[in-house]
């Protein structure tokens, strides 16, 4: 698999040092080609228009099948703002990996939108089924 890593870098040159061995780690565990990254820093610590724009530009010019970032944290804070950028990549054709496993559902993104319309959430009608296999 080819991937292409997003790094936001924070101001603490420590932690974004954390943050890039975490990345370099996963990287090597799961034996991936490394096509590119994309570092970048600004003042909210997230995705900005230099590095979309950047990510957009590799996808276009690179064969690239997911874009590996540390959490969803580092694409944006609201779930809507993440589920935009993630949705903007698959239409892109990669998809994108989360190594905290933290992206967002559509469900939860449909949620956070209700929410911040103010209208009533109401629950919707659900199956949830739980198997314990001993």
């Amino acid at each position: 698999m080819k991937v292409l890593i997003y790094v936001a870098e924070l101001q603490l040159l420590e932690e974004t040092k954390a943050k890039e061995d975490v990345l370099q780690m996963w990287v090597q565990v799961n034996e991936v080609e490394v096509v590119g990254v994309v570092s970048e820093l600004n003042a909210i610590n997230r995705l900005g228009a230099s590095g979309h724009g950047a990510i957009a530009e590799i996808l276009t010019q690179y064969d690239v099948d997911a874009v590996v970032i540390a959490s969803a944290g580092d694409f944006a804070k609201r779930k809507k703002d993440v589920c935009a950028f993630v949705s903007g990549i698959r239409e892109m054709g990669a998809d994108v990996i989360s190594i905290a496993n933290d992206l967002p559902t559509c469900a939860e993104c449909m949620a956070e939108m209700e929410c911040e319309s103010k209208e009533a959430h109401r629950r919707a009608y659900h199956c949830t089924v739980k198997i314990f296999n001993e």
